[in-house]
């Protein structure tokens, strides 16, 4: 098994820094690099630019250009800064992790478009100053440098001087990093380094952090042309081992080239503790920057400090110069502050540019400089002031925890982000993560991002995205009908914009009965009332379209008409329905025109003279439903014959048939309404390098919110006349849940891809397709291929597939939402206009940017609180998320999943913090059957509990569970919390046969009564008011259910809070809070295994090599009573301990009413009348008596064990019932922050340290579940997060902090043979009664004799554990993963992949034999909810069935990992190796320890996680496959295609 890794979001990432040039800016991510430049002074120089189009997803002529962007693998991007104005050389530091040094080295391009290579590289480690640094004086947290400065170049052959670069790498170490460009080109590069405790003063036994760099002139008297002498002024910290006060302090050091930092110009001692910022400024000034005030420092008077009377907001982050006179200052509260360095003033100029604090500045004048000039007098005079203004240009405004943005200069607005939009969009970093389905089964990425005050929750979608360009006519009906009509038949953009309202959406004026119809014009950019001569506007227009000669088709449901405008509208001809019936539907392709009347169909010819003539009638056996014409070919060619398709209203049938055949060809049964039709034709290409046709498809749209699609393909009789139609199933997708419309749109130009799973290419220069749509068709240009968008409540967008263009793929269409109604719209007023469209009765103008990646949208949380862990509750589509909020204290906030709307707001107890949180299916008494996924599959503290897709097979339904909401919770003194051991409820050492408790046959929650519970419950409210009537335990778990409002509820009902912003029809009702021994850091609900220990082990001596020993063979079967079936909670404790619990939930108050009914029962005077409870509750009550006391045979169950009755009497807790049945610890016994689960298998995850594999299964049958531990990592990997692959959890995926993957294996058989060896040295001590030497005795059976004396059943430990073996990696050197170092390592590992997945018919209903042509199976790739199968060689290990996992890192990366098999490993390797050899020139830069391109050798094939974003683009650009047609054996080519295409990622 080895791991495929495909980049869903391969860009993006913490950014790290930024740096300009006279002409470019740099933008440095720790995984990429990418170079702006200013828009051509032809774009900027036309003044203020219009406001409509705020958002672009093409070229903007007023953003900045994007020159290159280079991918750096092999290690973390720390800094990046230009060598050259052009951006042709920039100098790179990048750091390895471990023992690895950093390194420094100057990239060069040859040209535009050509790939980087590395002209200079030297590493940063030892020698030098570092050989003296101590053994505290390791790599800080966070790296410091400098601004890049110019230096002398002295050396011999220089050409133009050099630069230096201070770089603070090592802890009281600062490197001089010096670049000096030889007359011949090439570039040289040194350094020296200095440790500060040599030139600065420091505390006696303390050490020196850098916090800040800077480079800048000696002296502002030096000569114009004269080489500047620099100094280095650094801001440190000294502080002293072990604690107390950290001092500042500010040293201003000469520079020498070739020896580092010299003696001290000037020194500050003890400033304030705010500062945070030395900055280089023009004039030889050095800004000295704090909260409470900024300094400014002249180099030639450092005596004579001048102060700028300014209070930051926050501790000054950054700053940059815009002039000779001015410059900005950031600050961590996202200030930006303008300061006059003549007046010595500073003003607030912009504020929230980015959701987190600026971490760096770097301003690009711009290109046109009058153009600057004018500009920067008109802010002036606009301001009224006379303060200097700031230059015209764009300022980039980064940060590390959450994207970038491009200022306009001098008005401080937003500059379009064009091609820069997905740098813009990073959300990193990303603390925690999970994958849920939305109602229409996409999966989506839910993230708790950033850090207070502007941490934030992300929703993140892989999709298309649709971006409004201008807006208005509000409150629009929501039945409007949108037609884009083009001048003649021949123009490239629509004219015309036509609002139709049919007469049920129009007003109740009876001159508007038969509905109406609005013309709007493109003029001027905007769109303005118009007329069209001719076009009837009293009536609804179902289709209007150019005809050739002038003339246009009006078709409304009185009837078609043809008319010639520039003859004043006269009309040329006309038809009307007969008996007074109405148009319905409307369908046109070419000069031919359907209409649908009822259950009459009628189809004309429009000739040249624009007269309408009829071609043929057919009657239908019901009303029409929907309709379309097209043409269809042989073998998939363009053009052909001219078809029919149509819908039927009440047999959910769509009958196809040519317009020469007198029957239908083809009857398409389908188990849901066919609403919209279309047909599109996508021709093959040798890009692809698919062996299969051109393919034209039948779409599908549903009125439930389907998308289906066929493959068509005509047959032919002798003669060559059409004998038939044969459909080839492709697949479905939800678009939504209302009715969908599809709609062709216009050519769209060429989007990007890196190897996304789902995705949608426009490639450019191959043979254009034709598509027909709901009665319109078009025939698309050479350069581009045809889309498709189906319209529900949500929109798809249907496209080419980029790896195979002759097959459809689906994608969602980000900012969709809401669409009531859209048309294609290309108008020359909006270039990048594609689509009108109506969304919240408002009509847009919007663009669509066709490529398939990751979006995300945004909520910032208010109130400076920060999201430390979120779950999904799929049940009510709602997800809990926890936070820490400004003023102390903890918080659950309810916020609605698909759409980030707050619902409520709930404060935990004071002077208590949630620490794991959790969505699972546990045992209630409303006997509710709802999927149990929570149970089945989770993931992290919060313990997903994930919903069935839509359409898709459900989980495993368990009887008697329903989902509710777990918060632990934990005193904020650690102290208070406990070691967990203190009179903790305990389970004796199980026996077999002992008899049951004093409850007999009753289950387990009814060893004890209920007591007081209603007063409890009203207890518990009265804290949810904000009255604690008595004190909180330090450790509790609390048990909330997510309701829908409603207004039937029982008063009587348990503790209910709805605060917060709206609760938007929900409630949080808390069932019970129970106190716990210790801190809970991590919660997992698991369905035990319903066999038993003793069973599992006896199956080693059947069962070899590996094979499942479960056969049912070799035990009698084993009646299990009920609740030995339900789902038990697992909890990570503070002492490094796994505790399983079984938990009941009281959640309809059956128990209360029994206990009161109960105590009535006994009294001896029976004058009262017993409490009687309902029949649903008698009947479910019978229901709990029988399956509690007997089993599913009808026999009496085994016998329950019974418990120490230490603490018994807190069985119940409110509503709850919580018991304590086992315990074991992890491998190093370290903080479980993790629970992952797979089946009954339970992966424990120690902190930043190992995992630890438990089963969880009964020791014998009738006992509780136990905690049977199986495997552990050994060896101890830094593990950060992990995922269980396949059903019984035979695999798991680690993440480790350092960024890399690992996928670990668990040996089946060896396990098992272990326990059973341990359990036959336990019988042989247990049998030899422990005589002889007990310590002898214990070390030869495995556990202590005594033990074995007391307990009749062995008990399994962590000795029996074995080890996990890692069978595969994945480092950034291999695959496209996060480099080490920083804020890179993986936060989250998820269950499934995001995109829309592709579905089998046969979950929509059985259609094998309900209509003619329809092939049974699905050809192509399974869906993303699909599990995957790795065959692996004969005698090796059973297969592994394992869904692909999407893994989030803490940059903002987004990978998806696949299994595959060591067969295809090969394969795909061999292939990976010869594409990198063959890489088209220009986006990735290879970087390793020893500083070469490419590094070393390299690692190993055995084992390397394969790059499938790397094979995904060589198989998709057409240039590139050729060249790896000739480096790779084609047989190899080819396997190498169908298995990526097996595994969905091509």
């Amino acid at each position: 098994m080895v791991l495929l890794l495909t980049a869903a979001e391969p860009l993006g990432g913490c950014l790290v820094g930024a740096a300009t040039s006279s002409d470019v800016v740099i933008a440095a991510a720790d995984g990429h690099v990418a170079c702006y430049a200013a828009p051509h002074p032809t774009a900027a120089s036309g003044g203020s630019r219009s406001a409509a189009p705020a958002a672009s997803c093409t070229a903007d002529p007023t953003a900045p250009r994007p020159l290159w962007q280079h991918r750096i693998v092999g290690g973390r991007v720390e800094h990046a800064a230009p060598l050259a104005a052009d951006g042709s050389a920039y100098l790179l530091v990048t750091s390895h992790g471990g023992a690895a040094p950093p390194q420094a080295a100057v990239v060069t391009l040859a040209g535009p478009g050509a790939a980087p290579a590395l002209a200079a590289h030297l590493e940063l480690g030892g020698g030098g100053g570092d050989e003296g640094t101590g053994p505290h004086e390791e790599a800080p947290t966070h790296p410091a440098f400098s601004n890049l400065a110019r230096c002398a170049g002295n050396s011999a052959g220089s050409k133009g001087g050099g630069f230096l670069l201070a770089a603070s790498l090592r802890q009281g170490a600062v490197h001089i990093i010096r670049a000096v460009q030889a007359a011949g080109g090439s570039w040289n590069l040194s350094t020296a380094a200095t440790r500060l405790c040599d030139r600065v003063t420091m505390e006696p036994g303390s050490v020196i952090v850098v916090e800040s760099l800077a480079l800048g002139p000696a002296s502002a008297r030096l000569a114009a042309g004269c080489p500047p002498h620099l100094h280095a002024a650094i801001l440190y910290s000294s502080h002293r081992l072990g604690g107390g006060p950290r001092v500042k302090h500010v040293a201003c050091l000469e520079v020498d080239e070739g020896q580092g930092l010299r003696s001290c110009a000037w020194f500050h001692r003890n400033v304030h503790p705010s500062t945070s910022l030395v900055a280089a400024l023009p004039g030889a000034r050095m800004l000295v920057g704090a909260r409470e005030g900024l300094a400014l420092v002249q180099a030639d008077a450092p005596q004579d400090r001048q102060l700028v009377p300014v209070r930051l907001q926050g501790q000054p982050t950054c700053a940059a110069a815009l002039s000779e006179r001015l410059a900005v200052v950031a600050c961590s509260e996202g200030q930006l502050l303008l300061l006059d360095l003549q007046r010595l003033e500073a003003a607030p100029v912009a504020a929230g540019v980015l959701n987190a604090a600026p971490t760096c500045l770097a301003f690009m004048p711009a290109l046109d400089k009058g153009a600057g000039q004018a500009a920067a007098a008109a802010a002036v005079a606009e301001a009224g002031t006379s303060g200097a203004a700031p230059p015209a240009g764009l300022l980039f405004v980064g940060s590390g925890g959450g994207g970038s943005a491009f200022l306009e200069l001098p008005g401080w607005r937003p500059a379009p982000a064009g091609d820069a939009a997905q740098l813009a969009a990073s959300v990193a970093p990303i603390s925690s993560a999970c994958l849920f389905e939305d109602d229409s089964g996409d999966k989506r990425l839910l993230a708790c991002c950033g850090q207070a005050p502007f941490a934030q929750l992300a929703l993140g979608w892989l999709a298309a995205g649709l971006s409004p360009l201008a807006s208005g006519g509000g409150d629009l009906p929501g039945l409007v009908r949108l037609l884009g009509l083009r001048a003649s038949p021949s123009a490239p953009c629509h004219r015309y914009l036509l609002l139709s309202c049919d007469a049920a959406g129009a007003t109740t004026d009876p001159a508007s009965c038969d509905g109406w119809t609005m013309v709007l014009e493109a003029e001027e950019g905007e769109l303005r009332s118009a007329a069209v001569p001719g076009l009837q506007v009293d009536a609804a227009t179902l289709l209007a379209s150019p005809l050739p000669g002038g003339t246009m088709l009006q078709v409304t449901p009185q009837g078609a008409a043809v008319f010639r405008p520039s003859a004043g509208g006269a009309v040329l001809s006309s038809w009307s329905p007969p008996s007074g019936a109405q148009v319905s539907l409307a369908a046109q392709q070419g000069q031919y025109l359907a209409l649908a009347c009822g259950a009459l169909l009628q189809v004309l010819y429009c000739g040249g003279t624009g007269r309408l003539q009829q071609e043929c009638q057919l009657e239908l056996p019901q009303q029409a439903s929907a309709l379309t014409l097209f043409q269809l070919g042989t073998a998939g060619q363009e053009g052909g014959e001219v078809w029919l398709a149509v819908g039927l209203w009440l047999s959910n049938e769509v009958l196809l048939q040519p317009l020469s055949a007198e029957q239908p060809a083809c009857r398409l049964a389908l188990p849901c309404q066919p609403r919209s039709l279309a047909v599109i034709t996508c021709t093959n290409s040798s890009s692809s390098g698919s062996s299969s046709r051109g393919g034209t498809y039948l779409v599908v749209g549903a009125s439930s919110g389907e998308v289906l699609w066929w493959r068509l393909a005509v047959q032919r009789d002798a003669f060559g006349g059409a004998s038939g139609v044969q459909l080839e199933e492709c697949g479905w997708a939800r678009a939504g849940v209302a009715p969908v419309t599809l709609h062709l749109l216009p050519p769209a130009p060429a989007a990007s891809s890196s190897g996304s799973d789902a995705q949608l290419l426009a490639p450019a220069g191959l043979p254009g397709p034709a598509a027909t749509s709901g009665g319109t068709a078009a025939s698309a240009g050479p350069a581009s291929w045809p889309t498709l968008l189906a319209v529900s409540d949500q929109a798809l967008l249907l496209g080419p597939d980029a790896a195979r263009p002759d097959r459809l793929a689906a994608a969602r269409l980000h900012g969709g939402q809401g669409l009531t109604a859209a048309c294609p719209l290309v108008t020359a007023e909006l270039p990048d206009s594609s689509l009108a469209y109506v969304q919240g009765g408002e009509l847009h103008i919007g663009g669509l940017d066709p490529a398939v990646r990751l979006r995300w949208d945004q909520l910032p949380l208010a109130d400076g609180a920060e999201a430390s862990t979120a779950v999904v509750l799929a049940g009510c589509g709602t997800a809990a998320v926890a936070c820490a909020e400004a003023h102390g204290g903890s918080s659950l906030r309810l916020v609605e999943a698909a759409s980030l709307h707050q619902l409520a707001r709930l404060a935990m107890p004071p002077g208590h913090t949630i620490t794991a949180l959790a969505a699972a299916h546990l045992a209630c008494s409303s006997r509710r059957e709802t999927p149990a996924a929570g149970a089945g599959s989770s993931n992290g503290s919060g313990s997903g509990a994930g919903a069935a897709g839509v359409g898709s097979a459900p989980a495993a339904a368990l009887a008697g569970t329903k989902e509710f909401l777990l918060v632990a919770l934990s005193a904020d003194n650690v102290a208070a919390v406990g070691s967990g051991q203190a009179g903790e409820e305990e389970l004796p050492a199980p026996a077999a046969g002992e008899p049951a408790a004093a409850g007999g046959s009753q289950p387990w929650w009814r060893q004890q009564p209920v007591d007081d519970a209603p007063a409890a419950a009203a207890g518990q409210q009265g804290q949810q008011a904000g009255a604690s009537p008595q004190p909180q335990p330090a450790a509790m778990l609390r048990v909330y259910e997510v309701r829908r409002c409603q207004h039937h509820e029982q008063t009587g009902s348990s503790g209910r809070s709805g605060s917060g912003d709206g609760g938007g029809g929900h409630e949080l009702v808390l069932h019970g809070s129970c106190p716990l021994p210790t801190a809970v850091f991590s919660l997992a609900a698991v369905q035990p295994d319903s066999q038993s220990f003793g069973t599992w082990i006896a199956g080693t001596a059947s069962g070899s090599n590996g094979t499942d020993a479960r056969a049912p063979v070799e035990q009698p079967p084993v009646h299990v009573p009920a609740a030995a079936s339900e789902p038990v909670l697992a909890a990570g404790c503070h002492d490094g301990i796994v505790r399983l619990y079984r938990v009941h939930i009281d959640d309809e108050g059956l128990e209360a009413q029994r206990a009161v009914q109960q105590g009535l029962a006994d009294l001896a005077a029976a004058a009262v009348q017993p409490l009687r409870l309902s029949e649903e509750q008698e009947q479910r009550q019978a229901e709990d008596e029988e399956q509690g006391g007997r089993g599913s045979s009808g026999q009496p169950a085994p016998q329950l064990p019974a418990a120490v009755p230490t603490l018994s009497k807190h069985l119940w807790h409110q509503r709850v019932a919580l018991q304590l049945v086992a315990k074991a610890p992890t491998c190093f016994e370290g903080l479980p922050t993790s629970l992952a689960v797979s089946g009954s298998t339970l992966y424990a995850l120690d902190l930043l340290s190992s995992l630890t594999a438990f089963r969880v299964q009964p020791l014998a049958a009738g006992q509780p579940p136990r905690l049977v531990p199986l495997a552990a990592d050994v060896a101890g990997h830094h593990v950060s997060a992990a995922l269980p692959l396949g059903r019984d959890g035979r695999a798991a995926l680690a993440g480790l902090a350092s960024g890399g993957l690992l996928l670990l294996q668990r040996d089946e058989a060896a396990e098992r043979q272990r326990h059973a060896a341990a359990k036959q040295r336990w019988d042989a001590v247990r049998e030899s009664g422990g005589a002889g030497d007990e310590a002898a005795a214990a070390a030869a059976a495995g556990a202590a004799a005594g033990a074995a004396r007391q307990s009749t059943i062995f008990t399994p430990s962590l000795r029996e554990a074995v080890a996990l073996e890692a069978v595969s990696a994945a480092s950034p050197s291999t695959a496209p993963i996060p480099g080490p170092g920083g804020s890179s390592g993986v936060s989250a590992i998820c269950p499934g992949m995001l995109g829309v997945p592709l579905r089998r018919f046969s979950e929509l209903g059985e259609l094998g034999n309900q209509g003619a042509g329809i092939v049974s199976g699905l050809g192509g790739s399974e869906g993303s909810g699909a599990a995957l199968e790795v065959a692996a060689a004969a005698g090796e290990a059973p297969r592994l069935h394992a869904e692909p996992a999407t893994v989030v890192c803490t940059n903002g990366g987004v990978l998806t990992a696949r299994v595959v098999s060591p067969e295809e490993h090969r394969t795909l390797w061999q292939l990976q190796k010869a594409a990198e050899l063959t890489e088209e020139p220009g986006g990735v830069l290879a970087v390793s320890p020893a500083g070469t391109a490419g590094g070393a050798a390299g690692p190993s094939s055995q084992g390397a996680a394969v790059d499938g974003s790397l094979l995904v683009a060589a198989y998709t650009e057409a240039a590139w496959r050729q060249r790896l047609l000739h480096s790779a054996p084609a047989d190899a080519v080819q396997r190498g295609r169908r298995s990526l295409e097996g595994h969905g990622v091509l």
